[in-house]
């Protein structure tokens, strides 16, 4: 019922849509100012951290076939806040798989600014 809702709205509106995707992007990605907590400087500013280094390890890290499930995962849930709406537990798991690759991050500037000597870890 909402698929196909979804579809015929896209199709009687697709301008108005594709800026709506982008907004619907940003609110999934960045934050959502619908939600309350989210403008909170406490919450905001960890989350941009997050996703900073979080996609600098992706793009540090990148092959399809070691992350594949990774990457489809973020595909599809881009994909389904996209075609219908964004909601605060579709970003809460997001959240929980970006952690990964921002922690891969945080070892790397580790490694490489602080402890130098250090060098077991090639990156």
């Amino acid at each position: 019922m909402y698929f196909e809702e979804s579809f015929k709205t896209i199709k009687s509106q697709p301008l108005k849509e594709i800026l709506n995707s982008f907004a619907k992007i940003f609110q999934l990605w960045i934050f959502d100012p619908n939600w309350e907590y989210s403008l909170h400087p406490l919450y905001f500013l960890p989350w941009l951290i997050t996703l900073f280094l979080a996609l600098s390890g992706i793009i540090r890290n990148y092959s399809w076939t070691r992350f594949e499930i990774f990457y489809l995962f973020l595909i599809t849930t881009t994909i389904i806040a996209i075609l219908f709406f964004v909601i605060p537990r579709y970003q809460t798991m997001f959240k929980i798989l970006l952690l990964p690759f921002a922690a891969d991050t945080l070892f790397y500037f580790y490694y490489k600014f602080i402890n130098r000597s250090a060098g077991q870890i090639k990156y």
